[in-house]
């Protein structure tokens, strides 16, 4: 028994002159199906050269955007960096100070571009932040000297250390008072915030 395929779309004289059989559309597909295999590859092929072109041209201007954002906030981090530790770094000065019951000093070598902490045993290079840290103020003027935390807690001198980067974008200064209070400050331009 032959089955029929009709097409709902066509009108009924169309209908009589398309009449085609399941079995007589069954011989057509046998003949052209190695065609119908060769037209569905080629549209999955994968991505054309100018698919390509268009995704690394796109790349290559976004990369070209950001990447001087990028180098700028690498620096800035560095910098960052530098000065929370430096603040940390004269807090446990104190507090060691304070435990040990006896002065703690903190050695600061502009032109080594280091400082040092013996009661803690805590010696720091600034060549190991990015972005080129060194000892340096606005006015150009460099940080040199010894900050001495006595036995309660309290500095002599009092004094102030001031990092910026190699490119001197920005300027960061921690004060350490006679009371012992460790405080950083940020260079704004014409002031310290």
């Amino acid at each position: 028994m032959k089955r029929t395929c009709w097409y709902a779309a066509m009108t009924k004289d169309e209908v009589q002159h398309s009449r085609m059989t399941f079995y007589e559309a069954g011989e057509i597909f046998e003949k052209h199906k190695d065609l119908a295999g060769r037209i569905s590859m080629r549209n999955k092929a994968g991505f054309s050269l100018l698919e390509l072109m268009i995704v690394v041209g796109i790349i290559a201007i976004l990369s070209a955007i950001v990447t001087p954002n990028l180098i700028e906030w690498y620096q800035h981090q560095g910098l960052r960096s530098a000065v929370v530790e430096l603040q940390g770094n004269l807090q446990l000065a104190k507090m060691a100070a304070v435990k040990q019951n006896r002065d703690c000093s903190v050695t600061i070598n502009t032109g080594a571009g280091s400082y040092n902490i013996p009661c803690i045993g805590k010696g720091v290079s600034l060549g190991s932040y990015n972005g080129g840290v060194v000892f340096a103020s606005p006015d150009g003027t460099a940080t040199a000297g010894v900050l001495t935390f006595t036995s309660r807690g309290l500095c002599s001198p009092f004094g102030s250390i001031c990092l910026t980067n190699r490119d001197q974008s920005a300027f960061y200064m921690t004060q350490v008072f006679i009371s012992g209070g460790v405080v950083t400050s940020k260079w704004n331009g014409a002031n310290w915030e």
